[in-house]
């Protein structure tokens, strides 16, 4: 599911959103929650997973609007979004085993 949300991120023309990242798009629009109750009534871990979805996200949009040439500043203006990154590049080359570490 990260790398679906990296791909749609990258190239949305050629990629559908995940399920996971359009609900919590919609979390956001519509200031609720995905199941009904409160935030303590969602399955456990519910919440974190769709954020970690939206992170990667949200990281790699930004990452695209870069200046190419300019990456060593972009790094240093967008640091949580570069180590997002960095994380997401881990668990492709396989040195990551798990995206729940921060």
């Amino acid at each position: 599911m990260i790398l679906a949300c990296r791909d749609y991120a990258k190239d949305s023309e050629n990629n559908a959103p995940p399920p996971e990242l359009v609900t919590i798009w919609q979390c956001r629009r519509w200031n609720t929650l995905p199941n009904a109750g409160g935030i303590l009534d969602q399955p456990a871990g519910m919440m974190y997973t769709l954020t970690q979805y939206a992170r990667v996200y949200d990281a790699f949009v930004e990452y695209s609007k870069r200046e190419l040439g300019k990456e060593a500043s972009w790094r240093g203006a967008h640091p949580d979004e570069y180590a997002v990154i960095q994380r997401v590049k881990e668990l492709m080359d396989g040195t990551r085993t798990t995206a729940s570490n921060n």
